[in-house]
């Protein structure tokens, strides 16, 4: 009869096994029930050690499972999800089936809006290259919706989309970015359609939100603007079609307009009219 004389280890505790324990009553305590007291307690998550992340969060749903594992495992479903077009086509279904739900679809815009918002405050970057991203988004759209359609040669590539997205990252960040030539400019007093502006660079002008609305879509070939005129042009009239270092200083305020409303001009009359009438009466 051989007899082992070798020590027997001691038998570790569920908390030891999880690789912290400082010898507190409750870390004795198995991974399930921390769970099962946080979920009581009304919380989503609790604090565990995972074998592979070490001391971090965990469901108190899910059997307790790790949050960081769970993404892990997620983001490889996906990827092999959309590794074929089959995939990828059946994802863009369910995705757009489940974005025909009124309430899925408010749901995730909120909660994309918070989560821009949150961004944006901390990530003044990315503040800069969502509003870029914006106004290469607007611009399209809008010469979509003109009528006739803009036709695809007007229409900007992608390496004018970049530059354009480059440059509106340098505007002041509480400027309005406004197309110097509109993308569809009418003549003041006649209304007539003068003028189809394209989006590019050396089109966009970084404007005070008044002057903007006061500017609207009104272009006089006769008496442009003096932004309005080319300001990279060599002499001859020929357009050189790059932005250099004039130009670009040019971005460092927003174009102020000193144009009256109607109302204004009405009360400019009036009080004209009334300094007229004073001096005349003395």
């Amino acid at each position: 009869m051989t007899i082992d004389t070798k020590a027997k280890k001691p038998l570790r505790t569920t908390r030891e096994f999880s690789g912290a324990s400082t010898g507190k009553p409750n870390e004795q305590k198995s991974n399930s029930a921390l769970a099962r007291e946080a979920k009581e307690r009304g919380e989503s998550r609790f604090t565990w050690t995972c074998e592979r992340h070490g001391e971090t969060d965990h469901y108190s749903s899910s059997q307790g499972a790790c949050v960081k594992c769970c993404s892990d495992r997620n983001r490889q479903a996906h990827a092999q999800r959309v590794a074929t077009l089959e995939g990828r086509k059946a994802r863009n279904a369910y995705q757009r089936e489940r974005r025909s739900i009124p309430e899925v679809r408010e749901a995730a815009n909120a909660y994309h809006r918070r989560y821009d918002e949150s961004r944006k405050a901390l990530d003044p970057s990315y503040a800069a290259h969502m509003r870029a991203k914006t106004v290469n988004a607007n611009a399209i759209r809008r010469m979509r919706e003109l009528k006739p359609p803009r036709p695809e040669t007007a229409m900007p590539s992608t390496e004018t989309l970049r530059e354009c997205a480059e440059l509106v990252k340098h505007f002041p960040a509480d400027a309005e970015v406004d197309h110097a030539i509109p993308l569809r400019g009418f003549l003041p007093g006649t209304k007539e359609w003068v003028v189809s502006g394209l989006h590019v660079p050396y089109n966009l002008e970084p404007m005070e939100a008044r002057s903007n609305n006061r500017k609207n879509s009104w272009f006089d070939p006769e008496a442009p603007l003096e932004f309005q005129k080319p300001r990279n042009s060599f002499p001859g009239g020929q357009f050189h079609g790059e932005i250099g270092e004039i130009e670009l200083m040019r971005y460092t305020e927003p174009t102020t307009l000193e144009l009256w409303t109607k109302d204004e001009f009405r009360a400019a009359a009036v009080e004209a009219g009334n300094t007229a009438m004073e001096t005349l009466a003395a």
